[in-house]
């Protein structure tokens, strides 16, 4: 049994330690388990979901070239202008946009209404697109990969008393949830 635990957790410590990129905006390594081909296969995964649950397109072409000719514009001054960038505005009435991995990029309706310039509507595509580039949904996935690895791997030694347990669980969850106060600092 021992020798069990001994090899789980050198895969825990050599996944961790293999799982580094650097980040292209700040130039720091990070923690990174997915590769940029990840990203576009996870974004073309949930594009439709997430299309669905802001109510869908906006149905005036007009608009949706207007979004993707702003974006495409700020698309090719980024970090990785190689990337495929798609700008889409939907019919959500709430105030928000959001990126997914592999450059998808959205915008509702009721963030729309309220924006009274091309300048500003430049600034929230600027800021989701640089979620993108900044990777930052991978960069959370990988960080939750290896809280659930030192949660497991705390869980798996049978050493630890139930309340410490706990602690660890919540502790992971807590951790993993959405983008980070520095991602929105840095895609800022």
């Amino acid at each position: 049994m021992h020798i069990r635990k001994a090899i789980f957790f050198f895969c825990c410590i050599f996944t961790l330690i293999s799982g580094c990129a650097t980040n292209p905006i700040t130039g720091d390594d990070e923690l990174m388990f997915y590769s940029v081909q990840d990203d576009t296969t996870l974004g073309r995964e949930m594009a439709p979901a997430i299309e669905a649950a802001l109510d869908d397109r906006i149905p005036d072409d007009d608009l949706q070239l207007y979004i993707n000719r702003v974006g495409q514009r700020i698309a090719r001054v980024c970090h990785h202008p190689e990337w495929e960038y798609r700008y889409i505005a939907t019919e959500h009435d709430m105030v928000n946009a959001l990126a997914l991995p592999g450059g998808y990029i959205y915008i509702t309706r009721g963030l729309l209404e309220r924006l009274t310039s091309e300048a500003q509507l430049a600034a929230v595509l600027a800021h989701e697109t640089a979620h993108v580039v900044g990777r930052h949904t991978a960069s959370q996935l990988s960080k939750q990969t290896a809280m659930n690895l030192a949660t497991t791997a705390l869980l798996v030694s049978g050493d630890v008393p139930s309340e410490m347990q706990h602690l660890a669980v919540m502790t992971n969850q807590v951790l993993t949830l959405s983008y980070s106060r520095e991602d929105e600092t840095e895609a800022d």
